[in-house]
């Protein structure tokens, strides 16, 4: 048993498993007492687990029930504030959805264009909303950076328009010489 020592350990615990095996065998009746006692008490902990898992399931879904029943009913009340106004009022309500997601009720345009009196104001606030997306839309694409364009034809991967210097760009690309 020379070397790190860790063979000795191993050796006298391996040992002392043996030891205790051979007593519970000489115990007889009290070793099958004793394992039918514990493994009665690892089920008991088992459905124990298994009970507690089951009821922070319940939970949550009832949880998700209770925020899915509020949020039908806010969307209820919405609707039924919107019917409420007249067709320029929800025309309104939509444009100012359109420019900040926080006013719009719950639900988005969508409770906007539920709440239409008529198909036919339906059709145009729909059609309104689609202009207000594509116009949105533009704008981003407007404002969004421009890549540097090299006197080679090639686009900077690195280096954008409106940069407070354009130094190091398409230095191997024979300098700038726009915005794309």
């Amino acid at each position: 048993m020379a070397g790190n020592g860790s063979g000795g350990a191993s050796a006298v615990g391996g040992l002392g498993l043996l030891l205790i095996l051979g007593f519970c065998r000489l115990c007889g009746s009290n070793s099958e007492t004793s394992n039918k006692a514990s493994v009665e008490n690892d089920l008991r902990e088992f459905n124990a687990r298994q009970a507690a898992a089951s009821e922070r399931a319940e939970e949550a879904r009832l949880a998700a029930l209770a925020k899915q029943k509020a949020e039908l009913e806010q969307q209820t009340r919405d609707t039924a504030r919107l019917k409420a106004l007249k067709s320029w009022q929800r025309a309104e309500a939509l444009h100012k959805c359109s420019l900040d997601s926080s006013s719009c009720p719950f639900g988005g345009h969508e409770t906007i264009l539920e709440a239409t009196a008529s198909p036919a104001e339906r059709a145009t606030l729909a059609k309104n909303w689609s202009n207000y997306e594509r116009i949105t839309q533009a704008a981003e694409e407007a404002n969004a950076p421009k890549s540097v364009k090299c006197c080679d034809g090639t686009l900077s991967p690195s280096c954008m328009c409106g940069r407070a210097s354009l130094r190091g760009c398409c230095s191997h690309h024979h300098g700038v010489c726009g915005c794309e």
